[in-house]
């Protein structure tokens, strides 16, 4: 996917979100409502006029000729979204975004279904493929915009992007920060351990997957996509 795609993507995003914080007051229960209040793909979803439709399963399909679980649907002549409850939240999220991604980025898909989806957003890809990581791409900015994950990331890790030395790998990892220096790029196990880092520096918070609601695998591409480390 090239950068060009994904501005688009993002700024389609972007869109919504702007307009459900518009509509903040009445959305959200709060009187104060936090951007991370309108972080929910079902106020997403009713904006857009989509009905969601949560049940226990939602059967099983062929593909490649192996058969998988049916996390999420979309059926576009019903204005239709089902997701199945049999996943944990983090992927019933990222699936429900997903599928608002192909309702808007893809008018063809008249009929949709997928796979557990909470990560995996980036890769090799095909003409089947691309469509998949465009609305893969599109759940990642609904519920983990740029600005926001750089925000969050900074009050944590005090810059951005991290630069990994022998000094902020033992504050990030004092157990085996020579791990965290050796590994490769292409690991992302750097990229991991931030998204689930719970202290550095002496400092505790609430890790960057949890307050995101997304999987660990999920938060660290995004950190990648959001060019949150720096590679020595």
């Amino acid at each position: 996917m090239d950068d060009f795609t994904k501005n688009i993507i993002e700024k389609e995003s972007r869109r919504i979100l702007e307009k459900l914080w518009t509509q903040r007051k009445e959305l959200v229960n709060a009187t104060t409502p936090s951007p991370f209040d309108l972080l929910e793909p079902t106020l997403a979803a009713s904006e857009l006029g989509l009905t969601v439709d949560f049940q226990e399963s939602l059967g099983t399909f062929g593909f490649k000729g192996q058969r998988y679980e049916v996390a999420g649907s979309l059926s576009r002549e019903n204005n239709l979204i089902s997701i199945s409850f049999r996943f944990p939240e983090p992927s019933r999220r990222f699936t429900l975004a997903h599928e608002i991604g192909h309702y808007l980025l893809h008018p063809g898909e008249k009929h949709h279904r997928d796979r557990p989806l909470d990560a995996g957003h980036s890769g090799p890809s095909s003409k089947l493929d691309q469509i998949e990581l465009e609305a893969n791409y599109f759940a990642a900015c609904l519920l983990a915009p740029t600005k926001l994950v750089k925000t969050e990331f900074r009050k944590r890790f005090l810059s951005s992007p991290f630069v990994f030395t022998d000094e902020t790998a033992w504050l990030l990892d004092p157990a085996s920060p020579e791990e965290l220096l050796r590994a490769s790029p292409d690991e992302q196990s750097r990229e991991l351990k931030l998204a689930t880092a719970r202290q550095f520096n002496g400092r505790h918070f609430s890790s960057m997957c949890d307050v995101f609601k997304l999987s660990p695998q999920a938060m660290a591409i995004r950190i990648r996509e959001c060019s949150l480390i720096r590679y020595p």
